[in-house]
């Protein structure tokens, strides 16, 4: 059983995630909800003890300056030699970060790339955009220490509010208290793992609705 696994059966059973799931309108045994859910946990739990140092910051530039290399060479690949022969089986490319509703199907934002073109002007050019937004976080002058944890699994409530439960992920702050129905669902699927405070909280959705450039209140 895989880390995440792990955590999700230990800090989410069924007399946990029950409750949550009633209050927020989602199958409990959905399998891209739980995947997303157990991820969260493992990064939050994963982070918990770590720093924003310097070392780290240095190691994690090292890293996306390796990947950014290694994405060039991909890129060039295929335009090279007509590998896939003009075409790109979608539902099989690892390379999706959020899974599809019916994992036999291909998900429906990605359906339109179809060629190898299309896969390297619209796949790789975002994730390339992605990894130079890491890039220029780590390279810039420190600030204060982020808590990665919380931020990581903040990402993977995005994923669920928005993505599989197609809801507005926004963010307001009144008064020291968060007051969206997002900041709740964050806040109450936290809960069995970590207490943050609802400044800590709505300073990670913030980072999280930023670093997306979703719209928020």
């Amino acid at each position: 059983m895989s880390l995440s696994a792990q955590l999700l059966a230990k800090h989410f059973p069924v007399e946990v995630i029950l409750p949550l799931a009633q209050k927020y309108d989602f199958d409990p045994n959905n399998r891209a909800i739980r995947h997303l859910l157990g991820r969260a946990t493992s990064e939050l739990v994963r982070h918990a003890a770590k720093t924003d140092s310097v070392e780290q910051r240095r190691e994690d530039k090292k890293e996306l300056e390796k990947a950014l290399r290694h994405l060039e060479r991909l890129e060039r690949s295929p335009k090279a030699a007509d590998v896939w022969h003009g075409f790109v089986p979608v539902q099989d490319l690892p390379l999706l970060l959020r899974l599809p509703r019916n994992p036999t199907e291909p998900p429906q934002h990605l359906e339109h790339l179809k060629t190898e073109s299309d896969f390297l002007d619209t796949g790789i050019t975002a994730f390339r955009k992605w990894l130079l937004t890491k890039l220029s976080q780590v390279t810039a002058e420190p600030g204060r220490p982020r808590n990665t944890g919380l931020q990581r699994f903040t990402e993977y409530m995005e994923m669920i509010w928005a993505d599989e439960l197609g809801r507005p992920f926004t963010v307001d702050y009144h008064k020291g208290k968060g007051t969206t129905p997002a900041f709740d669902f964050v806040r109450d699927m936290i809960s069995p793992v970590a207490t943050p405070t609802d400044s800590e909280i709505v300073s990670a959705m913030r980072f999280v609705i930023g670093e997306l450039g979703t719209h928020k209140k």
